[in-house]
């Protein structure tokens, strides 16, 4: 986490054992099998969203709605990627 913010080499960065307010979401802690469920959604929505792109093609309709919902289709899968990815690296916690 620290290293993706860019915070490890450009100054001193400490870790200690205190205690300190999150604002962690609920929504990304789990177990793999409700990670499991939430990639399956997530994958129902985006075919949900690309048989409503295909509709619109058929109909020659271009929409600033199909092109917002592509980018969204496209953070979708990255999303589901990398949660899948995850979950095949870590076990689940007690």
């Amino acid at each position: 986490m620290c290293d993706q913010m860019g915070l490890i080499g450009k100054e001193m960065f400490a870790v200690d054992g205190c205690k300190l307010p999150s604002n962690a979401s609920k929504e990304w802690s789990g177990t793999k099998e409700e990670f499991d469920k939430k990639c399956s959604k997530l994958e129902e929505a985006i075919s949900r969203m690309i048989e409503r792109h295909r509709d619109l093609d058929k109909q020659e309709k271009e929409s600033e709605l199909v092109v917002r919902e592509q980018r969204y289709v496209e953070k979708l899968k990255r999303r589901v990627k990398r949660i899948r990815k995850w979950m095949g690296k870590n076990e689940d916690k007690p």
